[in-house]
């Protein structure tokens, strides 16, 4: 057995990289609803407003309870914000 441990630098760091994926649609759409929870203390969301906006720019049906997105300091104007480019698959109910 080794009797000396191994040697770590200390300008040695771990950092964490976000990485994005190229979706490609494929054809198919989907039809995603988005409810608002009703549980207390409940404050997430199923998909940021940039999640909505890949969504619908690959083709896909978006609609959203109104006020869904406000326990997570979301409103229902960060989720139409991509809308003025001319895509209208996102309603809000």
């Amino acid at each position: 057995m080794a009797t000396s441990k191994p040697f770590v630098s200390p300008s040695f760091t771990y950092e964490t990289l976000e990485e994005t994926l190229d979706i490609k649609p494929k054809g198919a759409q989907l039809f995603i609803g988005i409810p608002k929870e009703t549980s207390f203390s409940e404050n997430r969301v199923a998909l940021t407003p940039e999640a909505v906006g890949v969504m619908v720019a690959n083709g896909h049906r978006v609609v959203m309870e109104t006020k869904a997105g406000h326990g997570a300091s979301y409103t229902d104007n960060d989720y139409s914000a991509f809308q003025h480019s001319g895509i209208r698959s996102l309603e809000f109910t």
